[in-house]
């Protein structure tokens, strides 16, 4: 058999296993079906080196799980977004003049409550 023959016939049969692994370990079809794309694509180039895989589903439950690892790792070191518009910053001073507070103070405890949230939301396991 073929290489290419080896291959399809792999695709064939691990396919939507493989792609129901990873759609229930990630956050969205579309991220799913990325990363089921790029477990066969790491497959193919893998075995287009010339190497052997002697149990091919195992493989490829190795390198889907390897993925959904990479894919949290990123996720994780992604950047928090924290606007600050001049309205906001307005509303801030107006309140911390209104408790008679520097509005620097205001404006720290608001950016940590963000960060805080931000880091919640980032961290709270999918259900």
């Amino acid at each position: 058999m073929s290489l290419e023959n080896m291959f399809l016939q792999a695709y064939d049969n691990h396919s939507a296993k493989i792609s129901r692994h990873i759609f229930f370990r990630v956050d969205g079809k579309e991220i799913a079906e990325d990363l089921t794309s790029e477990t066969f694509f790491k497959t193919w180039q893998y075995l287009r080196e010339g190497k052997k895989i002697k149990n091919i589903a195992g493989f490829l439950y190795q390198v889907a799980n390897n993925l959904i690892i990479d894919h949290y790792r990123n996720k994780s070191k992604k950047p928090i977004s924290l606007r600050v518009t001049t309205s906001l910053l307005a509303k801030v001073k107006m309140v911390a003049n209104k408790r008679d507070i520097p509005y620097q103070t205001l404006m720290k405890q608001y950016i940590l409550e963000k960060v805080e949230e931000e880091l919640n939301k980032s961290s709270t396991p999918k259900t």
